[in-house]
């Protein structure tokens, strides 16, 4: 009788599996979620994980998108986006996302029962300015809070 003893994990394939397992639960996914996302079993993101399994370049591509990181994240050390949360740059699945953050969730809610389409560009340049990013030009003008004309630009402030 023939005993196979299999080769110890190459150790990029544990690192790369360990920066999945850090960020799918950073996002508070299950195995079974994240799977079912990319089309996979839970057993096989297990196997990712652990890194006895090496991930395809496709499946690796796939797992990016879901867990909104860029590839490179795999394989380095560092938060996806050089900060914390989702990477700008990143693709994502906005239904995972919205279940693995709860304020998220509230937020959208909210943001959708404002009517007045001004107020919700408003509110997005707040939130996109409290991120670090900036969607609304800064020269633009807008009704202020009491029907004046306010000029949002950096001299005014």
């Amino acid at each position: 009788m023939t005993c196979y003893i299999r080769p110890a994990p190459n150790p990029v394939d544990q690192r790369v599996g360990a920066r999945i397992r850090e960020r799918r639960q950073a996002l508070g996914l299950t195995q079974a979620e994240l799977g079912a996302a990319i089309g996979l079993s839970m057993h096989q993101i297990l196997k990712y994980e652990k890194g006895r399994c090496r991930v395809s370049a496709t499946n690796l591509s796939r797992l990016s998108a879901v867990l909104g990181a860029p590839t490179s994240f795999f394989f380095g050390k560092g938060a996806p986006d050089g900060r914390s949360g989702v990477s700008d740059g990143a693709s994502y699945d906005l239904t995972i996302v919205l279940k693995a953050e709860p304020l998220a969730a509230e937020m959208m809610r909210a943001f959708l029962r404002i009517s007045d389409v001004e107020v919700r560009r408003e509110v997005l340049a707040m939130v996109e300015a409290a991120s670090g990013r900036s969607a609304v030009p800064r020269s633009r003008t807008t009704k202020g809070v009491r029907g004046r004309k306010e000029r949002h630009d950096s001299a005014s402030r």
